[in-house]
Formats: C-alpha cells, sequence, structure tokens
C-alpha cells in the first residue's frame, strides 16, 4: 500500500515540477487547443451560412415549401431567440452571420429533419412506434447521418489542427522576418501573438540579428528561408477550397431536391457515397498523421535554427519549407479529386419491352427460379445439369431418410427378425443408391472431360 501511495505521489510530483518548470509548454497546448477549436467553429459557422443561402435559394426559386425550409432553417442552424428568417429577403448577410450557429451538431439536425421531411407519414409514424418499443432504435435516416458526420467531424478537426500547427509556424516566421529587419507580421488572433511572445522568450532575437549581420551568407540564407515560408501560403486558400468542395458536392447537391417529390432513400444514397469516400480516401490523404508530423518537424527546425542559427540548419528548414508546401498542394489537390463526386438527378424511363416466356419449368432446389427463356437454350448440356442438379440436392435428403426409417424398424421391433430384416434393407439400399450415384456421376464427369460432349 506505501509503495503505491509513494508511487502516486511521484507520480504527481513530476507532473507539478514539469506543469512549474515548463510553464511555457503547457501555456502552448492551451493555445493550440484554442486555435483548433475556434477553427472548428469557423469552418462549421461557414458550412451552416452556406447552407442556409442555398436552402433558402432552392426554396425561394421554386417558390416551394419555402414556409418549410424557413422554419428547417430557423429551428435549426438560427441562434434561438431571433427573428424568423425570411428567404425572400435575405439582404443584409453580415447580421444574418451573426445569428448562425457555429457548432456541427446544428448541421447534424438540419440535414436529419431535411430528409426526413421527403419520408411518408407511414414511415414515420412506424419509425415513432419502433422508438418507442425499443430505445435503441435507430432509423435508416438516423443510422446514415450518424456515419456521415462521424467522418466529416474527423475531417473538420484534421483541417483545424493542420491550420493550428501551421499557425506555429506564422509565429516564428514573424520573428525571423523581426531578425532580418522586416516589419513583423502583425496577427488579428490574439492566440498567434501570444505565441509570438512564448517564442520570443526562448529566442535570443539580438544574438539572431548579429549572427545574420556578421555572415552575409547566413542573412542570404535566412532571407530565402523567409521567403519559402511566405511563399508555404499560410492563408486559408486551401481550408477554404476544402469547405467549397464540401459545400457544392454534398449539401448543396441534397438541397437541390427539396422542389421534387423524391424518394429520401435517394438522398441516403448520395450521404453513403460521401461518407464511403472519407473513409477510403480523405483519411488517407489530408488527414494523414503524417503530414502534421511533417509541419510539427518543420516548425522543430525552424525553432532549432532561429535559437542557434547555422547554415546547416537554415538550409535543411528550407528543404523543409519546400516539402511541406508541395504535400499541401497535393492534399488539396486530392481533396478536391475525392469530393468532385458527379452526382445527377434520378430519372424514371418507363417503355415496353418483349419479355420471353420460360418453355422449362422453374429449376427445383435452386437458388434462382427461373426456367429457360427460349427454345435454343434448352440443350442437353442443360437438361443434364438440371437433372443433375435436382439430384444432387434430393439425394442427400432421402439417403438420411432412409437410414432413418430402417433405424426405427431396428428399435421398435428388437425381438421381431422380419422387422429387423426389412430394417437392413432399407439402410443397405440406402447406402447403395447413394454410393451408386456418386459412381455415375464421376465416370460421365470423366467421360466429359476425356471425350468432351455434355
Amino acid at each position: 500500500m506505501a509503495r503505491k501511495i509513494g508511487l502516486i505521489g511521484g507520480i504527481l510530483a513530476i507532473i507539478f515540477w514539469f506543469n512549474i518548470a515548463n510553464p511555457q509548454d503547457w501555456e502552448r497546448v492551451e493555445l493550440i487547443n484554442n486555435l483548433i477549436l475556434k477553427k472548428e467553429a469557423e469552418i462549421n459557422k461557414k458550412l451552416n451560412l452556406r447552407i442556409i443561402l442555398e436552402g433558402c435559394n432552392v426554396a425561394a426559386s421554386s417558390n416551394t415549401a419555402v414556409d418549410e425550409m424557413e422554419i428547417l432553417i430557423t429551428d435549426w442552424l438560427i441562434r434561438p431567440f431571433v427573428a424568423t428568417i425570411n428567404c425572400r429577403n435575405l439582404s443584409d448577410l453580415a447580421a444574418l452571420e451573426q445569428k448562425v450557429k457555429d457548432d456541427l451538431k446544428s448541421r447534424w439536425n438540419f440535414l436529419n429533419n431535411y430528409i426526413a421531411a421527403f419520408k411518408s407519414d407511414l414511415r414515420e409514424i412506424l419509425d415513432a412506434a419502433y422508438s418507442l418499443l425499443n430505445r435503441n432504435y435507430k432509423s435508416d435516416i438516423q443510422s446514415a447521418i450518424e456515419k456521415y458526420f462521424t467522418k466529416e467531424k474527423e475531417f473538420i478537426n484534421a483541417i483545424a489542427r493542420n491550420h493550428a500547427f501551421l499557425m506555429f509556424l506564422k509565429a516564428l516566421r514573424a520573428i525571423l522576418d523581426e531578425a532580418l529587419g522586416k516589419t513583423p507580421e502583425t496577427f488579428n488572433d490574439e492566440d498567434i501573438n501570444k505565441l509570438v511572445e512564448i517564442y520570443k522568450k526562448s529566442i535570443n532575437i539580438d544574438n539572431l540579428k548579429n549572427k545574420l549581420q556578421q555572415d552575409p551568407v547566413l542573412k542570404r540564407c535566412a532571407e530565402e528561408l523567409s521567403k519559402q515560408a511566405h511563399n508555404l501560403g499560410f492563408e486559408l486558400t486551401s481550408v477554404d477550397m476544402t469547405v467549397d468542395h464540401l459545400m457544392n458536392q454534398v449539401y448543396k447537391t441534397l438541397l437541390s431536391y427539396w422542389s421534387q417529390n423524391i424518394d429520401y432513400k435517394l438522398l441516403l444514397k448520395i450521404l453513403n457515397n460521401v461518407t464511403a469516400s472519407f473513409s477510403s480516401q480523405i483519411t488517407q490523404s489530408l488527414i494523414k498523421k503524417e503530414n502534421q508530423n511533417a509541419i510539427l518537424r518543420t516548425r522543430h527546425n525552424l525553432r532549432n535554427f532561429l535559437e542557434n542559427p547555422s547554415l546547416d540548419q537554415c538550409k535543411n528548414v528550407i528543404q523543409n519549407f519546400k516539402d511541406q508546401r508541395e504535400i499541401l498542394a497535393k492534399n488539396a489537390e486530392k481533396v478536391g479529386e475525392i469530393l468532385s463526386i458527379t452526382l445527377k438527378p434520378a430519372t424514371i424511363t418507363v417503355e415496353a419491352i418483349e419479355v420471353p416466356i420460360a418453355v422449362l419449368p422453374p429449376k427445383l432446389f435452386g437458388g434462382e427460379h427461373k426456367g429457360a427463356e427460349s427454345l435454343a437454350e434448352i440443350t442437353p448440356e442443360r437438361i443434364f445439369n438440371e437433372i443433375r442438379d435436382f439430384l444432387f440436392k434430393l439425394a442427400p435428403t432421402l439417403f438420411i431418410l432412409l437410414l432413418v426409417v430402417g433405424a426405427i424398424f431396428y428399435l421398435i421391433s428388437p425381438i421381431n427378425l422380419q422387422n429387423i430384416q426389412t430394417g437392413s434393407e432399407y439402410i443397405k439400399w440406402a447406402i447403395i443408391g447413394y454410393f451408386l450415384l456418386l459412381v455415375v456421376t464421376g465416370i460421365i464427369s470423366a467421360v466429359r472431360v476425356i471425350f468432351g460432349g455434355p
């Protein structure tokens, strides 16, 4: 017991010491978490706003169930205690944006109720009845949406994490620019400014400036490094493009069906296709942990250069930045390819066709219960195969039945020799008949292989 208490106390002491000895590390962890959360909220709000605009556009332009769309938007995508949205008049977009929710759950609820609007009243009643009987019951809409949003949540989190890691690089880039005598970059995000101040405490900027001034070759390398860092494109263009793809290929496609009287299962099929794309492709490209680790390595190498500037370190970081640019470009291209799913509205075509009548009876004990469609298909080989398949499916049943009948004769009349003889006959001929069937089939198959024919 004393050992356990001592072990726990030691672990707590180490954690406490680490917290006291490295307060900046803990602060950096907190800042990066804040950056991730803020980026996720920004992406979610952007998607939700675009869904509102597209939903209103579809409803108002087709003049179909506009009121119902407004209710869906107001109930799920607009913050509570605000006026109902008017899809026919969306002039003040800035004011509207302030009212839009910035979470994924609101979009989840909106899509769930949107697809449910295509469901018949009878299906809704049955779902409600099943839910009362079984608390764990989930409708097909709920199941499909849950699978999709599990993937979308991972996807948005990965984008936000990549963005937060890139903000780390931006903070270090600002320190490098200051050492080179350039105007330091200012950030609107207070968390990034805090990151810059934290790094300045561990980096001796005066020492960095002196070394750059004393070594012209190192300074030229540092200027190239600054250029590469700016060319990396930390701006939000790749994120915006990804959000655009999500909007256009998922939500815009689903919303386009609002004015059509279709079965909700078509919308579920689209959603399942996108979910499969998330699972099989996006998680293997953009969300790869190796990509995030590459960003972290670049940040680590850049920080090492700023703390201990050398020509080798500088060249190494420049190569890191070039590699990172290539990774980001490939990821953006890959996401564009994956999410560019061509989905066309379904069409139903009704036309008269000629269907030949089967001239053979349905195949007995078969999986596809259908006969031959034309006389040309009634060949000797077809007849042989039908008879063979029928016998092979029937023979085991008869074999077991005869064995059971023979055994019954033995059991019910253990003294009556005549019944025992009858039971023996049943068993004997059952074995002989099944053996002969196997032998004959084997001979026919052998002849067929050697000489050909049916």
